[in-house]
């Protein structure tokens, strides 16, 4: 069965970063410190990513990747207007376009390895109150009769032998979160995004001189000030002081905050050195530049300890789980918005 090319980043947003008359821009990988001049086709490509797994016929369900194009088909002109209209913000439609920046952010392995990661902790959190069960000889007594009662015969298992499972319920066995579950449980998330994005002010910031913008293979970065010099990367959208930036060309970056100042500001290389900072510190693997700049290459150096990192902190939501209770397909739904109105993991810059 031919595998299906799954941009996880829109070709045709990456193709904003080529310069005139180039069909290559310059991919900086956090993985292995590379960098090389590379194609939008096959930049942020994962085969088969949106697909489901084939079924008894082996049908694969396309629908998402068919969603995608719908709503990339709405945001191209969006924003080709504004690349090329930066001061007519106004004549957008931004619905449609927080739409668009709602499932770029939600579509993104880095995205999806949160909702694994959340996953993973709710695991955890479960077995650790299996855990504490088995401490129980009462309690561990009426779990095993009801397990008992199940099995058609005698039970596989003796009372020792099950209370040895529950003192250690991982030994043995690999759990895994399904990748193509939380690729499902992000994109549930992009309608609680979009109702932020669209309560947020919106500005376009235009690069002066030579100085120019960059993106990455997880190109929405939300960054939030804490007080004593914290900042939280992908979460705090409840927050008075968060900051959304999505660049849409080396000139032009969207960004979003709570500050109703004017919708247009042209920046300095100060502040221009930072939105892409961020950038870097945002994407999971790739930085995406339309020029080779050793400036980049030291922010990527910098930060590719990011890559693989723990997106969340397990501790915050199995103590959150702990308080609210076991009705885990929920809490995991609650803990994602709530992360996404609080933190992920707090930064120290």
């Amino acid at each position: 069965m031919a595998t299906i090319r799954c941009h996880t980043v829109p070709q045709f947003y990456l193709n904003y970063f080529l310069q005139p008359g180039s069909s290559l821009f310059w991919v900086y990988d956090k993985k292995d410190a590379d960098v090389r001049p590379q194609p939008p086709v096959n930049t942020a490509v994962i085969g088969d990513y949106y697909l489901s797994e084939p079924d008894d016929k082996g049908e694969r369900d396309r629908r998402a990747e068919e969603f995608f194009s719908i709503i990339e088909g709405w945001a191209k002109p969006a924003l080709d207007w504004i690349i090329a209209h930066p001061d007519c913000l106004h004549k957008v439609n931004k619905e449609f376009l927080a739409m668009f920046i709602a499932f770029t952010y939600c579509r993104s392995p880095r995205s999806v390895q949160v909702i694994k990661e959340m996953d993973e902790a709710g695991v955890d959190y479960v077995l650790d109150q299996v855990k504490e069960v088995a401490k129980d000889s009462v309690e561990s007594r009426k779990l095993y009769e009801k397990f008992s009662q199940k099995e058609d015969k005698e039970p596989k298992l003796s009372y020792d032998d099950f209370l040895q499972v529950m003192n250690d319920p991982k030994r043995g066995v690999y759990v895994e979160v399904n990748e193509k579950h939380a690729i499902g449980e992000s994109l549930l998330f992009a309608e609680v995004l979009h109702r932020k994005i669209v309560g947020l002010d919106w500005h376009v910031l235009i690069a002066t001189k030579e100085h120019f913008f960059i993106t990455s293979d997880a190109p929405v970065t939300i960054f939030t000030p804490l007080p004593n010099n914290q900042v939280i990367f992908g979460g705090g959208l409840g927050l008075p002081t968060v900051q959304l930036t999505f660049p849409l060309s080396p000139k032009i970056c969207l960004h979003l905050d709570r500050n109703p100042l004017g919708p247009v500001d042209r920046v300095d290389a100060c502040y221009i050195n930072e939105i892409n900072r961020r950038s870097v510190y945002m994407a999971e693997r790739f930085v995406i530049s339309p020029y080779c700049s050793n400036r980049i290459k030291k922010f990527v150096e910098r930060y590719s300890a990011t890559y693989k990192a723990p997106k969340i902190n397990a501790e915050e939501i199995k103590s959150m789980l702990k308080k609210r209770g076991l009705d885990l397909r929920d809490e995991f739904r609650e803990g994602f918005k709530e992360s996404l109105e609080m933190r992920e993991q707090d930064v120290h810059l």
